[in-house]
């Protein structure tokens, strides 16, 4: 298997277990279970795609993406209201 695709599914386990980790450990810690524990799952797993890069601006931008992400899959669960 060349390097290069060991990196990524390494990279993307990674973030799965970020994600993961982050998610129960925040619900374990407010004692909710709400989509704020989802978002700082989602934000902690963005921010370790953009260590790939090594560029601080990358990180933030790339936290705040998937977080985005992650809260609009979250939100899409109810029934949609636009105002």
């Amino acid at each position: 298997m060349p390097p290069h695709i060991l990196f990524v599914l390494t990279l993307l386990a990674a973030m799965g277990f970020t994600f993961a980790f982050t998610e129960s450990y925040m619900a374990n810690l407010r004692r909710k279970n709400d989509p704020i524990n989802s978002a700082t799952g989602a934000c902690a797993a963005g921010f370790l795609a953009g260590v790939r890069s090594m560029s601080p601006w990358l990180y933030l931008y790339a936290s705040n993406t998937y977080e985005i992400w992650d809260w609009q899959n979250v939100q899409s669960q109810q029934p949609l209201v636009v105002v």
